[in-house]
């Protein structure tokens, strides 16, 4: 059954769990959710950088919001294939990132939730130092 919210000019929001951070991503800006594939390491690229895949003829570059938050470290080996990615686009350009699960918040948790947009995730990504 779907949710009915109270103003309904109100975008949903996927509720995303990273190692030790809950975020909120309205929906409406997420281009895509898949499983992670094989990627190819980017040589001479920060932590936050993990790599590049094609998925569905485009090419992602995968980051970690966890490295980019201060979290702990997920799904960074090349054979973690039951992690999900979300995708956003940002000027025509496709940006993944692994996440541990998409829940449902009801449950009262010890994690700290941070409300997020797409804006502000590309912000984090793109002022990071990108080189080692």
């Amino acid at each position: 059954m779907a949710k009915k919210f109270a103003n309904h000019n109100q975008t949903p929001s996927l509720h995303i769990r990273l190692e030790s951070t809950k975020i909120t991503l309205p929906t409406d800006q997420i281009y895509d959710i898949f499983r992670l594939p094989q990627f190819t390491p980017v040589p001479f690229t920060s932590d936050s950088i993990l790599g590049v895949c094609n998925h569905r003829g485009r090419i992602n570059t995968i980051f970690s919001l966890d490295n980019l938050l201060r979290s702990e470290k997920i799904c960074h080996s090349k054979s973690a294939r039951n992690c999900l990615c979300l995708c956003l686009e940002y000027n025509e350009a496709l940006y993944a990132f692994p996440v541990k699960s998409v829940d449902d918040f009801s449950e009262e948790s010890e994690l700290e939730t941070l409300s997020m947009n797409k804006d502000k995730v590309m912000e984090l990504l793109l002022n990071s130092p990108l080189n080692v």
